[in-house]
């Protein structure tokens, strides 16, 4: 959040703002729920929509992406004790919270879990692979865009 205005103004002007946070917000040591963290992010999106309106006079398209699913192995994982098993089924809740965020404020909504897993290595980071997977989901996301 700090970080977020300082981003957004040494950018501009910014056309589209691809924002996919979330995961690490299932740690256990944060007890919060899908629709908390999907909340949080448009919360996010709110000092998106503000700051940019304010410093460029417009806003940009926004598109607000549901992280991944948590991997069934986080049990095995170097990461386990900070998630623990209960995040996977947390993290099926994404979709509907992150959709209903984007709905509310505008966005263009792309679930990703509908094109990538995390990998067998920690159950919570994309591989090369999955990595372009989802840049060239973006990317027809993007290319299809009304700017303006």
């Amino acid at each position: 959040m700090n970080y977020l205005k300082p981003c957004l103004n040494s950018h501009k002007p910014v056309d589209i703002v691809i924002l996919m946070l979330g995961t690490n917000d299932l740690k256990e040591s944060f007890h919060l729920t899908a629709e908390e963290i999907a909340d949080g992010a448009g919360i996010l999106v709110g000092v998106i929509k503000e700051f940019t309106q304010f410093k460029q006079g417009f806003v940009p398209k926004i598109i607000l992406v549901s992280p991944p699913e948590i991997g069934t192995g986080i049990k095995s994982s170097p990461f386990y004790g900070s998630f623990s098993e209960d995040a996977i089924e947390v993290s099926k809740k994404f979709p509907r919270y992150y959709k209903e965020v984007a709905e509310k404020n505008g966005c263009v909504f792309l679930n990703a879990a509908e094109y990538i897993y995390p990998s067998e290595t920690d159950s919570l980071h994309l591989t090369p692979e999955g990595h372009g997977v989802l840049a060239e989901k973006l990317a027809d996301v993007v290319k299809n865009l009304k700017l303006k």
